[in-house]
């Protein structure tokens, strides 16, 4: 006798390979080296329209001041210190909290406007606006003599 083999379709399984592919895009945003100086690693975000990438940083903690935010060639790094805080007259009995240096460097990808990045610091989040260069319509067209 014939056995049909029934397959469950799994929505999950059929977005798999497009998650990969988004994946590999962030992965080649993102470098994957830890500083020996770092103490802890922010959590990252990163968001696209047609304009512009917006890359978020988990950071509470963090004072405005000690946050770094520089670009050198194709590299965007944002470092920084969360400091500890101690509460008068009590000691530590439990934290969960990560102290000290962090740091995350971003490959930014060419069409970016270096002139144009932005930074705000919000309710303990770091955003960054990295505007995308415009299109140049380099196409001109020639008349038939």
């Amino acid at each position: 006798s014939n056995i049909m083999n029934i397959v469950r379709w799994n929505s999950l399984n059929s977005a798999l390979p497009a998650m990969n592919r988004l994946d590999d895009l962030f992965d080649s945003m993102i470098y994957k080296t830890l500083e020996r100086s770092q103490n802890w690693t922010p959590e990252v975000s990163v968001f696209e329209n047609d304009k512009l990438y917006t890359v978020t940083l988990d950071i509470p903690g963090v004072e405005k001041k000690n946050v770094n935010i520089e670009v050198e060639g194709s590299c965007l790094t944002v470092s920084g210190k969360r400091e500890e805080s101690n509460e008068k007259d009590m000691s530590l009995y439990y934290s969960q909290t990560r102290y000290g240096n962090f740091s995350r460097t971003f490959n930014l990808p060419e069409q970016i406007n270096v002139e144009k990045i932005g930074a705000k610091y919000k309710n303990g989040t770091l955003i960054l606006t990295l505007p995308k260069m415009e299109k140049i319509n380099n196409s001109i067209n020639i008349p038939v003599k």
